[in-house]
C-alpha cells in the first residue's frame, strides 16, 4: 500500500530523532495525526492550545539540544502557535513547526480559516515554505529540519490538508538531517588580554550567555561569589506575614527542597527576579524562562516539554499569578500525561512587575490587580493535588509534603504584593 505524505512526514521525524508533535488536531492537520497513531513510535501530544505546545516543544529543544516538533492546523491554530515559535526562535530552540493548511486548491479565494502562512510565520523563523506538491515537498521538508537545526531556531514547513492525504512520490523521501554543534572560540591573545583585564580591575560585573553554560564551577570560582550569597540569605530570612508571605523566603524554601539536578521554569516578571536570585545553581540545575521575548505565561507549558523530555528529573515551574492564568487549561495536559510538574504560584493578586514599572515611572498604579480564583480547588478540579498557603509557617512543611509526593501538584502562595525586586 501506497505511503501518503503525511506518512512520509512522519517516518522522516522519527529517523531525526523527534520523539513527539505538540498539537490540537483537527480540519487540515488530520491526516498527520493519523500518521502518527499508525507509526506508533512517535507520540501525540494533545495540548489544549497551540501556544502551549509550542513552548513545551522549545523546552524540550532547549534542554536536550536535538530536533523538537509542534503543528497547529489551518487559520487559528496556526496564529495561537505565533506566541511560542517567537519565543523558540529567540531562545535559539531547535523547533520544526507543522502548518497545516486549507486545500491547495483554495488558496488565494478567503477560503474558511485561510491565513498566509509565509507573511505569518517570516518573522520568526529561518525556515518558512508551502509545499504543494508530493515531489516537492521531501525537499521542503529536509530544508526546513536543517534550518533548525545548524540556525538553532524555527522551521516552518506548510502542508496543505489536500497534500497530506495525497501518495507520496515512489523513489523520493527526505535524508536525514545533519547535526552541527558549532564551536566558537576566540583567539589566545585575546584570552590574554581578558584575563590581564579581570586580574588588574578592582570591580568586575560578569555577563555570562548561553555559552557559558557547561562552565559553572569555573564562573563560580570566578565571581567575587559567596559574599553575594550572604546578601541573598539575610533578604530571605524575613518570612512575612499572613496573606503577605516574603517571595524570597518561598523561593529560598523551593530551592532547599528541589535536588540538585531539578529544572525550573519561571514565568517573567517578578517570578523570573526571584528565581534567577535564589535557585543556586549546581552545574547540573536548568532554568528556563522566556528571557529574550519576555512573554508572560510561559513556565508551565515550558514544564510540560521539560517532563516529557526528562521523565527522570524533578520539575518545578514558578509561576506568576498573571502567567498562569493566561493558560490555565494546560493543567489538563500535564494531569492527562501524569507528568508530575510541582507548580509554584506566587499569587500576589497583581501583575507584580508593571505594577512596580508604573511606580518607578511616577503613573498611578492602574489595572493591574488580578481578582483570581481559587487556584488549588482548580488544579483539583483538574485531577491533581491543590494547596493553599496563606501563613509563613505553612511555607515549608506544605512544599516539603509537595516535593515527596508522587504526581503533579500546585501549590498557591499568597505573597506580598509589594515586595520590591531591589
Amino acid at each position: 500500500m501506497a505511503k501518503k505524505v503525511a506518512d512520509q512526514l512522519v517516518d522522516t521525524l522519527e529517523k531525526a530523532g523527534v520523539r513527539r508533535i505538540y498539537a490540537v488536531t483537527g480540519d487540515s492537520l488530520n491526516e498527520v495525526n493519523e500518521a502518527v497513531r499508525k507509526n506508533g513510535r512517535l507520540r501525540w501530544i494533545h495540548v489544549r492550545h497551540e501556544e502551549t505546545g509550542a513552548y513545551a516543544a522549545a523546552a524540550e529543544a532547549q534542554l536536550t539540544g536535538e530536533l523538537a516538533c509542534c503543528a497547529g492546523s489551518s487559520g487559528p491554530g496556526h496564529v495561537h502557535l505565533i506566541n511560542g515559535l517567537y519565543d523558540a526562535q529567540r531562545s535559539g530552540a531547535r523547533v520544526l513547526a507543522i502548518a497545516s493548511t486549507i486545500p491547495s486548491r483554495e488558496f488565494g479565494t478567503e477560503y474558511f480559516q485561510e491565513t498566509n502562512t509565509i507573511k505569518l510565520f517570516d518573522d520568526c523563523s529561518y525556515y518558512n515554505q508551502v509545499a504543494t506538491t508530493p515531489e516537492q515537498f521531501p525537499r521542503m521538508l529536509q530544508g526546513a529540519m536543517q534550518a533548525a537545526i545548524s540556525s538553532c531556531g524555527v522551521g516552518v514547513i506548510g502542508l496543505p490538508g489536500d497534500l497530506a492525504a495525497e501518495n507520496a512520490t515512489a523513489g523520493l523521501s527526505s535524508t536525514f538531517s545533519f547535526p552541527t554543534r558549532q564551536r566558537v572560540c576566540p583567539a589566545e591573545q585575546e584570552i590574554r588580554e581578558l584575563a590581564d583585564l579581570l586580574n588588574n580591575a578592582k570591580k568586575v560585573t560578569l555577563y555570562c550567555g548561553i555559552g557559558a553554560k557547561d562552565a559553572h564551577p569555573e564562573l563560580v570560582q570566578l565571581a567575587k561569589y559567596e559574599k553575594v550569597r550572604e546578601n541573598l540569605r539575610s533578604a530571605a530570612a524575613v518570612r512575612g506575614k499572613e496573606e503577605k508571605i516574603q517571595p524570597e523566603y518561598v523561593i529560598s524554601v523551593v530551592d532547599e527542597l528541589s535536588s540538585d539536578d531539578a529544572i525550573f521554569t519561571v514565568d517573567t516578571g517578578m517570578t523570573c527576579v526571584w528565581g534567577a536570585r535564589y535557585l543556586q545553581a549546581t552545574g547540573m540545575r536548568k532554568m528556563l524562562g522566556s528571557f529574550n521575548h519576555g512573554s508572560m505565561a510561559n513556565a508551565m507549558p515550558q514544564a510540560i516539554g521539560a517532563a516529557l523530555a526528562y521523565p527522570g528529573r524533578q520539575v518545578v515551574a514558578l509561576c506568576g499569578d498573571g502567567g498562569i492564568s493566561m493558560l490555565l487549561g494546560d493543567l489538563a495536559t500535564i494531569v492527562q500525561y501524569h507528568l508530575p510538574i510541582k507548580l509554584i504560584v506566587f499569587n500576589n493578586r497583581s501583575l507584580g512587575m508593571v505594577k512596580l514599572e508604573m511606580e518607578v515611572a511616577g503613573l498611578p498604579d492602574w489595572q493591574t490587580t488580578m481578582l483570581n480564583p481559587d487556584f488549588a480547588r482548580v488544579a483539583l478540579s483538574m485531577g491533581m493535588a491543590g494547596y493553599n498557603v496563606i501563613n509563613p509557617d505553612d511555607v515549608f512543611p506544605t512544599l516539603q509534603k509537595v516535593f515527596n509526593a508522587d504526581g503533579p501538584a500546585l501549590v498557591n502562595i499568597m505573597t506580598d504584593p509589594n515586595a520590591l525586586a531591589m
